[in-house]
């Protein structure tokens, strides 16, 4: 299947990071050739100021994606559009299972924070710091 549509799901969008690299991976899809769109809870318009005029918005009539219903309403909204590829980004959603499987498309989750590795990692760090510190 060749991907065509992806959205984007946030909370509030513009809202801090991970809207950021958003808003830029959204507008080099866009240039080539993609339809991308961003399903929010909430839309901040007066604070997409450098947004590409290409990306398309959807405020979705939920407050959180909490509950099996709000889940429900991501995967009717991203059906309805059409969307091949819904991007989660750090999100926690408790029924992401159910999302998954009321979708058409495909679902991808984006790590937004520190990779487990990298925790692992400092924590093996410390410790060993903390012993020959000692």
């Amino acid at each position: 299947m060749c991907v065509r549509k992806i959205a984007f799901l946030h909370m509030v969008y513009p809202m801090g990071g991970a809207e950021m690299v958003t808003r830029h991976v959204a507008g080099y899809l866009c240039d080539n050739g993609f339809d991308v769109w961003v399903l929010a809870t909430r839309i901040n318009h007066d604070k997409m100021f450098d947004s590409s005029p290409k990306i398309r918005y959807e405020q979705m009539p939920i407050d959180d994606f909490m509950t099996k219903d709000a889940v429900d309403c991501i995967a009717q909204t991203a059906n309805r559009l059409g969307i091949d590829l819904l991007v989660v980004g750090g999100i926690l959603i408790p029924h992401l299972t159910r999302l998954k499987q009321h979708l058409n498309g495909k679902l991808m989750y984006m790590l937004h924070g520190t990779p487990f590795w990298e925790a692992e990692y400092k924590k093996f760090n410390g410790k060993r710091l903390a012993q020959t510190s000692a």
